[in-house]
């Protein structure tokens, strides 16, 4: 590139016009830029094959004067786009060429992401952020277009790469040329690359955004095509891109239970029979590695981790991910592993360790062999997504001046170097399980396990919302069993006081822990009020679980309403006699509520009902328990109903 760094070049590509002979330095500026380019193509090809230490010790270093020339770079295809838009005729003949070679040559230099944390330097996320509202304002030559695109998605690869376009307002631009990427035809894949850019950029956050039809039906399919041809090579690649890129992509899109549902039971990848059964072939492909081995193999298998761990969210088709065995047993391996090599955070910037990835698989398919604990007292467990740190912390320390002992990771706790195993025994240890409900949290992979685990403990969960008017997704709703403070425009010390009254104090079980007017009048009640026996242990949630609904004996409902803590007068009020009555009940109790104004008229009717007969008070709390367990009835029912009509997707 030196040769490309003399005063009298960087003249020419500034667009200064103190220099004569103009078509000379063009000529001259397009050769070398033909030459760099293969150069670093070359080199991007070299660094495919290399081991996981090679790759994270490579580096390349640019002087001033190479920034110099990347900057001038980034100057000369702005002034070129400029006078394009403004139909200035240029006297150079040559700058269409030198144009080309250019923008190809910074394609090829960020397809490297070594090589991003310069770009950044020299501003290109600026000029990026203009040229795609050119592009969406004006009529440009769809090689641009495709280039730009495909810049703007090898920088998103990087997280602080992602970070500089979003900073920039990338996402902003990116939503406004929907529209524009949707007008190009296949024989250009603006629109897939589109999507992947979109995937890259959109905070986890604002992940719902995913759940579009046109991600589904296009680059959802795209994407799962791009894997298998290039699983069907013998290097792992297409011919323009590693399978690793791909599957990073598709990782953070899976991610929402939308998109894995879509692709488990919708999608069609070649001739396999389902998606499954191809991504167990492609597991198995990556699957043990050494050191020593490629480290972009290294990258496949941590994202095949990652896909697997979403896909094993879903109940549908946890058996037929279970009855694999010799996949339970890689699995459980790498659930163990100490010695998984390091990649670099900035391509994993939605991806979790491999150990992470496995353990969660192994506890949504309650496979998951807890560690044995010497604890001997119970206390709180706060589970929150690390975005909400502050408020975690400010809450912990309102709790601690209450005298209210609780576990937080941060706070000394995690003695171990395995974090999750710290994590799983709080759970499993917890008194109660306090969930810091926020976006975030809801969007967090680490977040889900944490919840899913305590679901499956049955541990009682209190849920704390940040936000006054945050619906929880559904995933965690259905887990919520009731109880909840909402924080939001509250005082802060207000909603603690509240929030003491439903913490066990040292072991005290929770199922006891009902406001003290109520217990009074619950052990008052006459001989005609009916509880549930408490059975717990003698019929298991998974049981029940896998037991259709309309299955149930009148023992299955009692241990049901055991299981969801709902009060025990309901029990009494409604008297099912089977599970047919149970389900057609809770079919019209969703339904009926699905207005606001039905939901707060059945309510205000089942105050004054248990409150007549029983004479007791029938508070919010109590409600919200019996609408998530309602509502995680015919969830529960919709997957056993699943399994037993479609035995062939088990």
């Amino acid at each position: 590139m030196d040769c490309l760094c003399t005063e009298e070049n960087l003249s020419y590509l500034s667009g200064k016009d103190v220099i004569n002979f103009r078509w000379i330095f063009s000529i001259y500026t397009d050769i070398y830029l033909i030459i760099v380019k293969k150069v670093t193509r070359f080199r991007i090809f070299e660094a495919e094959s290399y081991s996981v230490a090679a790759w994270n010790s490579h580096k390349f270093t640019f002087d001033d004067k190479h920034l110099l020339l990347l900057k001038s770079f980034a100057l000369f295809l702005d002034n070129y786009l400029s006078d394009m838009i403004t139909q200035v005729n240029t006297t150079d003949l040559n700058s269409d060429t030198v144009f080309g070679s250019t923008f190809n040559f910074i394609m090829a230099l960020s397809d490297f992401t070594h090589f991003v944390p310069v770009l950044l330097e020299t501003e290109y996320p600026k000029y990026l952020e203009k040229w795609l509202s050119f592009i969406v304002k004006h009529n440009i030559p769809v090689d641009i277009v495709e280039s730009t695109m495909i810049i703007i998605n090898n920088i998103a690869r990087h997280e602080q790469g992602a970070q500089a376009l979003n900073d920039r307002h990338m996402l902003e631009t990116l939503k406004t040329f929907e529209n524009t990427a949707k007008s190009y035809n296949n024989d250009h894949p603006i629109l897939p690359i589109y999507y992947m850019c979109y995937a890259l950029l959109v905070p986890l956050k604002q992940s719902k955004e995913l759940k579009q039809d046109m991600i589904t039906g296009t680059i959802i399919d795209y994407l799962l095509n791009k894997i298998w041809e290039a699983h069907k090579s013998s290097n792992m690649r297409t011919n323009t891109a590693n399978i690793s890129e791909y599957l990073v992509v598709l990782a953070k899109f899976v991610v929402n239970d939308t998109v894995a549902i879509y692709i488990l039971e919708k999608s069609k990848v070649a001739q396999y029979p389902n998606a499954l059964t191809f991504f167990n072939e492609l597991f198995f492909r990556c699957h043990k590695l050494t050191p020593d081995d490629l480290y972009l193999k290294h990258l496949v298998r941590i994202t095949l981790f990652n896909i697997f761990s979403s896909f094993s969210f879903q109940k549908a088709h946890q058996k037929e991910i279970k009855s694999n065995e010799e996949f339970i047993h890689a699995v459980e391996e790498a659930s163990h592993s100490t010695d998984d090599p390091l990649i670099h955070t900035y391509l994993l910037q939605h991806l979790s360790a491999v150990k992470d990835s496995a353990q969660c698989i192994l506890i949504n398919l309650d496979l998951y062999k807890d560690v044995a604990s010497t604890a001997t007292k119970q206390i709180p467990m706060i589970s929150y997504c690390h975005k909400d740190k502050e408020f975690c912390r400010r809450l912990t320390k309102s709790l601690k001046d209450k005298s209210i002992d609780v576990w937080v990771d941060e706070d000394g706790h995690c003695l171990s170097v395995d974090l999750w195993e710290e994590i799983g025994k709080a759970i499993k240890n917890a008194s109660v399980v306090l969930i810091i409900v926020s976006e975030a949290y809801c969007h967090s992979k680490s977040c889900r396990k944490e919840a899913t685990y305590a679901d499956k403990r049955q541990k009682q969960i209190i849920a704390i919302y940040v936000d006054d008017d945050y619906e929880a997704e559904e995933w965690l709703d259905i887990r919520l069993t009731g109880t909840y403070i909402r924080f939001g425009k509250k005082l802060f010390d207000d909603a603690v006081s509240r929030l003491l009254n439903y913490i066990p104090k040292s072991n005290e079980s929770l199922i006891a822990l009902v406001p003290q007017i109520i217990q009074h009048e619950v052990t008052s009640q006459s001989p005609n009020v009916q509880q549930p026996s408490e059975q717990k242990e003698q019929q298991s949630t998974t049981s029940l679980m896998n037991k259709p609904v309309q299955n149930w004996t009148k023992q299955d409902i009692d241990a049901w309403f055991n299981e969801r803590h709902l009060l025990p007068q309901l029990y009494s009020l409604y008297s099912f006699e089977d599970g047919a009555e149970l389900y057609e009940y809770a079919t019209a109790f969703n339904d009926n509520i699905l207005d606001a104004e039905n939901k707060k008229l059945k309510y205000e009717n089942l105050c004054a009902s248990i409150k007549s007969q029983f004479g007791v008070r029938f508070e919010d709390y109590h409600y919200a328990k019996l609408v998530t367990s309602m509502r995680k009835l015919i969830t529960d029912n919709s997957q056993v109903n699943f399994l037993r009509d479609n035995p062939s997707s088990v």
